[in-house]
């Protein structure tokens, strides 16, 4: 008999959850919760309340991050498996970017008090959100790398690798 595949599979195969011991890729995805996006919908922007952790489960987001007197820019666009949004929980600010759908998506969201009740009950599971974070700072450290080629086709071979996963250690 062949298993039925259900749509968070993609998130226990892929990404950073997929790092995490199986116990907590259980309790998380357990309080994970389902949400359509149309392209061009708003998942948060920068400096809305602090909320908790999301996952690209089909389809893509696009990153944005503020430059000083201008426009937010895009910085990445994440595909499934992809987790994002630890920074407040971590901090308790508000969000520090904007993500957008970049097309319809489907994108899994742990609340910020689903967070913390599995952190109270567990609190040795912050060392899972902390490889999260490492994750996220690989992949920005790899993208300041990537601007800083100077010949033009290597920089744009080593976005197209980062964009597709191949310039990640983890």
């Amino acid at each position: 008999m062949v298993k039925a595949i259900g749509p968070l599979d993609v998130l226990a195969q892929r990404g950073w959850l997929a790092h995490t011991p199986p116990s907590f890729r259980k309790t998380v995805l357990a309080r994970t919760q389902l949400r359509q996006f149309r392209k061009g919908a708003a998942v948060y922007r920068l400096h809305d309340p602090p909320g908790g952790l999301w996952a690209v489960v089909k389809g893509a987001v696009e990153l944005e991050l503020p430059s000083p007197g201008t426009a937010t820019h895009p910085v990445h666009f994440a595909t499934p498996g992809f987790w994002f949004g630890e920074g407040p929980l971590v901090v308790g600010a508000a969000r520090m970017m904007t993500v957008i759908a970049s097309r319809p998506s489907t994108l899994a969201t742990l609340p910020l008090a689903d967070c913390h009740a599995i952190l109270k009950v567990d609190p040795a599971a912050w060392r899972w959100i902390a490889l999260l974070s490492i994750m996220t700072l690989e992949l920005s450290a790899g993208g300041i790398a990537d601007l800083l080629l100077r010949d033009p086709a290597k920089r744009v071979a080593a976005l197209l690798l980062r964009l597709s996963g191949m310039r990640s250690a983890v």
